[in-house]
């Protein structure tokens, strides 16, 4: 499938990347590649304290998101990624839980 042109992306749980290298992020490939994606959700409707999204999975998702302007998320995080990793033209955050 190819996503080049894709502009919203909704991730619902769970949320893995299987064979990620976590010790350099940027070594993985990234997830999506669209130049045009402006908007990011990511969804957990399960209420399980081990559902909580790896905060490197999602730096690293947020690293081949560089267009984002509106950004959604709905899980449980130990803590957000650096804002090195968030795009500049983010102008929209939204946190639940």
């Amino acid at each position: 499938m190819n996503m080049t042109n894709l502009r919203e992306l909704e991730i619902r749980w769970p949320f893995n990347i299987e064979g990620f290298n976590t010790e350099e992020l940027d070594k993985n490939p990234p997830i999506t590649q669209s130049e045009y994606l402006h908007s990011l959700s990511i969804i957990n409707n399960i209420n399980n304290d081990e559902r909580r999204i790896d905060p490197k999975h999602l730096a690293h998702l947020l690293l081949s998101c560089k267009n984002i302007s509106k950004l959604s998320l709905d899980v449980e995080i130990r803590r957000l990624p650096e804002y090195h990793y968030l795009s500049s033209n983010l102008a929209c955050i939204k946190l639940r839980r």
